[in-house]
Parts: C-alpha cells; sequence; structure tokens
C-alpha cells in the first residue's frame, strides 16, 4: 500500500504561470485629466487556445498540453493583461487601462491574434491584427498588423518557464507594433 501512495502523489508539481512579469513596486502613476486613455479591449483567440492549458506545438497540426504547466487564467485574459502592461510602459501619453472610460478622447484597442504557438525549441509564432479607433468620432480606425517570432533558445530542452519566457517576449513585441502604429497617425487624425 505505501508504494500506490507515493505512485499517485509522488508526482512533479503542477506549475502556473502568467505572461505579466511580476512587479514589486506597484507603478502607481496619476495622469492629469487632460491626458486621453486607451482602453485594451479583451483580446481575442482562437477558441482552441482559450483556456488554462499551456500548448506546444509538435507539428503541422498537432498541439500537446505541457505536462506541469498551467496558465493561472485563460489565455485570452493573460495576454490582454500582458499586453495592456507593455503598452503602459511605453505610451506614457496615454492612460492605459482595462476599463471602460467616459472620456470622449478614449480610443479603445481592438487585438485580433490568429496564432499563438510556443515550440519544444522555444521560439515562438504570434500573428495579430488591431485596429484603434476613437469612441467619439467618425474617424477611420489606425489598423495594423504582425507576426512576431523569438528564436530558439540557445538551451537544448527548454523548461516550461523559459517557454513562458518566450511566449512573454513575443507580446511585448506585438505591443511594440501596436505602439508604432499609433506613434506613426498624428495626433489630429483623432481629433473631432
Amino acid at each position: 500500500m505505501p508504494l500506490l501512495t507515493v505512485a499517485c502523489f509522488g508526482g512533479p508539481h503542477r506549475q502556473i504561470y502568467v505572461l505579466t512579469a511580476a512587479t514589486t513596486v506597484p507603478n502607481i502613476v496619476a495622469y492629469p485629466t487632460e491626458v486621453p486613455a486607451l482602453q485594451v479591449e479583451m483580446v481575442l483567440l482562437p477558441a482552441y487556445l482559450d483556456n488554462s492549458e499551456i500548448l506546444l506545438r509538435l507539428g503541422a497540426h498537432r498541439l500537446e498540453p505541457a505536462p506541469r504547466a498551467h496558465w493561472g487564467e485563460r489565455l485570452s485574459l493573460g495576454l490582454t493583461h500582458a499586453l495592456a502592461a507593455d503598452l503602459s510602459k511605453t505610451l506614457s501619453q496615454y492612460r492605459v487601462s482595462l476599463q471602460r472610460s467616459e472620456s470622449p478622447a478614449a480610443r479603445l484597442l481592438r487585438v485580433e491574434v490568429e496564432t499563438f504557438d510556443v515550440f519544444p525549441d522555444g521560439h515562438c509564432v504570434l500573428t495579430a491584427e488591431w485596429a484603434i479607433v476613437e469612441k467619439s468620432s467618425a474617424s477611420a480606425p489606425i489598423l495594423g498588423q504582425g507576426t512576431y517570432v523569438t528564436p530558439p533558445l540557445a538551451i537544448p530542452h527548454p523548461d516550461d518557464a523559459a517557454l513562458v519566457g518566450a511566449m512573454s517576449t513575443a507580446v511585448a513585441e506585438l505591443a511594440d507594433g501596436v505602439v508604432n502604429s499609433l506613434s506613426a497617425t498624428p495626433q489630429a487624425a483623432f481629433d473631432p
């Protein structure tokens, strides 16, 4: 009987991951009221990705869940939180938020992810399209798209933490793509 107990409970512990980095000091920023808001809406993902399993791409059509690693929240939530956190580091001229803003100057960021694959060698492919729209005017939206590829990791068999790190890097590159498309558009394009 003791052997059975060891076999049932002696396995490796489940590891829980998130895409956002831990913060040791809260980032409390007091924005002036005239700073426009950028509301990050829930990122849309293919249904097979939007769960709490970390899926590895093992071929053209095969996915396999990481045996011990799981997301701490649905991937759509984690990706939305990570994207907002990465955007807020760069876009000091906006109040980046996940909450709806009543400000007429508010902009909405809508992102749809087409692929978000991580491979056993650690490289990651993230393909997404986005639109930034002005809430209060009929201005044309700012549209963008991009494919972000992180290189294979230099270690032979990356662990789960390294794979999540590669995915986090791809999200940061997506945030840079959104920032670049927003920066390339004159502010007057949003003024009513």
